[in-house]
């Protein structure tokens, strides 16, 4: 079931690079690259214990579940006690809704070093290091 007031999912992204070459066909490069995204889409179960009260408006009972005499399977260490918290239909274990209360952040930089041995025939790789840290 989606949520009916469900937002248009965002990501931004960018990207920044700088290059510089340090020696003879050797070059440093270092590039930065990150993404924010929100109101990404996400699934929540709406029939959890204690959503009667949320959703509904259901009396919390401290003594034993009204429906089905039971005692109370919730500790409440706020208030010393136990709790009965319901569920809008209990009939079923879960009631999925798509939302869109998801988020994402996404960090990276990179750093290479590059040199080219150019006294062979032609342009060949010489040796490149590659270091990448991810955050986020």
């Amino acid at each position: 079931m989606p949520d009916p007031n469900i937002k248009t999912a965002q990501t931004q992204f960018w990207s920044l690079g700088l290059q510089r070459e340090v020696a003879r066909n050797t070059i440093v490069e270092l590039s930065y690259s990150g993404a924010h995204g929100v109101h990404l889409y996400d699934i929540e179960n709406i029939n959890q214990f204690g959503a009667g009260q949320l959703y509904l408006g259901d009396p919390l009972v401290t003594t034993a579940d009204p429906a089905t005499g039971a005692p109370c399977p919730f500790y409440n260490f706020a208030t010393g006690g136990a709790e009965c918290a319901t569920q809008p239909n209990s009939q079923y274990a879960a009631i999925n809704m798509r939302g869109s209360l998801g988020s994402s952040s996404y960090h990276a930089l990179n750093v290479k070093f590059q040199t080219q041995n150019l006294r062979k025939h032609g342009s060949e790789p010489g040796y490149k290091l590659h270091l990448v840290a991810y955050a986020g």
